[in-house]
């Protein structure tokens, strides 16, 4: 049985009705934040009522809710239809409908990461929750496959699909097709994709084309000049350019993180044909996260303490000394502070 009508909605005002996929990743991306932040605070003083009311929550969407997935929308990846329903989801992209269900990956790092805090604390967690971190990456599986089968189908055609602005007439016709493989997109799906630890009922078996090894080659850009690093994001003057592209550092980050925790795999050393990879990256980047340059960048310094000691320049003690990390990364890592090693 299909979920009830959803429109696409990212050009609804501010707060956007509850029948808009916007409207419903942003409600999940608010609570599960709170899901994962109360799961910290038992794990940080092993107070049971923050476990208690942690769990209480998930199963509120574990019970209430269903994900999103693109399966339930009966996608032709060749012809770009949903079902019959290429328009009325408020955007002239309606592909992006199922493109941009892939931000449901914020609720389910935010979930998973919950889900892991509390098991570590001992706590047994109601199969209804497992079948709902279950269905929720299922779901953002699905909009993976909206990138990565989308490209597969129409090669060098999909740029006529895609191109609705001034930068993605740059990525027309042949383009089209890196444009799929170099994304942001890809890389936050990956970094969901592993925190949800799962096996798809839904779509059966497709190889993943898009591995981050293979995200990397090419979004990372190589060479011997001054674009050296350079994140696709930037190269194709995504608005903002800079903060598109250490949007999509911090993604390739939280993949590497958790390869590096719990699949002891080294992502952080990968590198493309060209000998690029993210220690390029980030020495690129690190003007701005050194906080040398000012605007709506400087507030993602904090990603110097996910990468390597020493990548982005000063150590982790003179970040926190410079200037007040943020608050709130409700779709990272926890408190900033807490990757820092305290203070700020």
């Amino acid at each position: 049985m299909p979920p009830k009508e959803l429109r696409f909605g990212w050009t609804e005002p501010e707060t956007p009705p509850d029948d808009t996929l916007r409207e419903a990743t942003e409600r999940l991306l608010r609570d599960s934040d709170a899901m994962r932040t109360l799961a910290l605070a038992f794990a940080l003083t092993g107070e049971l009522r923050f476990a208690a009311k942690a769990e209480a929550l998930m199963l509120v969407w574990a019970r209430d809710s269903r994900p999103v997935n693109f399966y339930d929308y009966n996608p032709d990846f060749r012809t770009a239809d949903l079902a019959g329903k290429t328009e009325g989801f408020s955007s002239n992209r309606p592909w992006n409908f199922g493109l941009d269900m892939v931000w449901q990956a914020y609720g389910l790092i935010n979930a998973a990461d919950a889900a892991l805090l509390l098991e570590h604390g001992g706590r047994s967690l109601d199969p209804e929750i497992d079948a709902w971190l279950l269905a929720l990456t299922e779901a953002v599986n699905s909009s993976f496959h909206a990138w990565t089968r989308w490209a597969d189908e129409n090669g060098g055609r999909l740029g006529r699909f895609h191109s609705t602005s001034r930068q993605d007439d740059l990525l027309h016709e042949r383009a089209g097709v890196e444009r799929h493989r170099a994304d942001n997109h890809l890389s936050w799906a990956l970094a969901g994709l592993l925190a949800g630890a799962w096996e798809d009922r839904r779509a059966g078996r497709y190889r993943n084309p898009s591995p981050i090894g293979d995200v990397i080659d090419r979004a990372i850009e190589g060479g011997a000049d001054e674009a050296v690093g350079r994140i696709f994001e930037e190269r194709i003057r995504r608005e903002p350019p800079i903060g598109y592209a250490l949007f999509h550092l911090e993604a390739m980050s939280l993949v590497a993180r958790i390869a590096d925790l719990h699949f002891d795999a080294n992502v952080w050393d990968m590198a493309g044909a060209d000998g690029a990879g993210m220690r390029d990256a980030y020495r690129r980047y690190a003007r701005w996260l050194n906080d040398e340059l000012t605007g709506r960048e400087s507030g993602s310094r904090w990603l110097a303490a996910l990468s390597p000691k020493g990548w982005a320049g000063p150590e982790r003690a003179v970040f926190v000394a410079a200037k007040r990390l943020p608050e709130q990364m409700n779709h990272a890592v926890g408190p900033a502070r807490l990757l820092f090693g305290g203070g700020g």
